[in-house]
């Protein structure tokens, strides 16, 4: 149910089965169940974790998750997540008066797309901070940001275990598919989350809401787009109506003219020419056709 301007508007029976669908089909590349599922604590450890874990290649136990990020690309269809990673402790600010930042641990950031964010093809993009003034020399911060793309093929060179396990995660994440074998347990544990968080009512009320008023919003936007159409099209039909009128008028006026200097004024075929090109603005072969309708200079 929505009010509008004091008036409630119960949501059609119709729209509610999209929304239901919708969500029944979501996965997590999107951002609404990708939040959701961020949203309570537990959850997002384990999920995290098992994120962190299949992507960094080692086991990682999430402590605590401040926040979630999502990312869309540009069109329709595009979708992405966006992970910000501390392992272990991270921030500058944290080490001790006198501590090596040699000691700073890795922070990654990680990015989740349905694009192909650099369209080369590949599926897994990282990228390092380096010396810009001394690009020999060797200079790790321990910041990584990790853009994964869903479609991308396990990158030359890449090793092929560690490809295949992030691409099982990646085919799960946009697609929502996996088979449950032992070696991928942590998926299924995932997907435990995933359809328990979908089956929650407030989930379910909030995403049904949101799928309304996106609908109702769109709705208007179509109203509103095609009686604009409406409008340019009655105001192009009617400038084009005047400049047909125009066109017509002056033609008319051009037969008058030529019969005119022919009756009294006895001018020549050739006087007559140049006067239309220069009175009217003719092209002279429509002057000479206007010429021979009249009865003289053949075309």
């Amino acid at each position: 149910m929505i009010v509008t301007n004091q008036k409630v508007r119960f949501p059609d029976a119709a729209i509610l089965a999209e929304a239901r669908k919708a969500l029944e089909e979501m996965t997590l590349i999107d951002g609404f169940l990708f939040e959701n599922v961020f949203l309570r604590d537990e959850d997002a450890k384990l999920a995290s974790g098992i994120l962190l874990s299949r992507i960094l290649g080692k086991k990682i136990v999430v402590r605590s998750v401040n926040d979630e990020k999502n990312i869309y690309g540009i069109g329709p269809g595009n979708h992405g997540i966006r992970m910000d990673a501390f392992v272990q402790a991270v921030d500058a600010r944290l080490l001790r008066s006198g501590e090596s930042y040699s000691l700073l641990p890795d922070f990654v950031s990680i990015f989740i797309t349905s694009y192909d964010p650099f369209g080369s093809g590949d599926m897994i993009y990282e990228a390092r901070n380096r010396l810009i003034s001394h690009p020999d020399l060797d200079y790790e911060d321990g910041v990584r940001h990790i853009y994964l793309y869903c479609d991308g093929r396990i990158n030359q060179g890449y090793p092929e275990e560690d490809g295949k396990r992030i691409q099982e995660l990646l085919d799960y994440i946009c697609y929502g598919n996996y088979h449950q074998t032992s070696l991928n347990s942590d998926i299924a544990q995932l997907d435990k989350i995933v359809r328990r968080i979908k089956q929650q009512d407030e989930v379910n009320l909030g995403y049904m809401k949101w799928y309304e008023e996106q609908y109702y919003l769109k709705q208007k936007a179509i109203k509103e787009g095609h009686e604009l159409g409406l409008r340019q099209g009655l105001e192009q039909g009617l400038e084009q109506g005047l400049e047909q009128g125009r066109e017509e008028q002056a033609l008319k006026d051009a037969r008058a003219y030529i019969q005119d200097i022919r009756e009294n004024y006895h001018g020549t075929d050739e006087t007559i020419l140049k006067s239309l090109v220069a009175k009217y603005g003719f092209a002279p072969e429509t002057a000479k056709r206007l010429i021979a309708e009249s009865g003289a200079f053949p075309v």
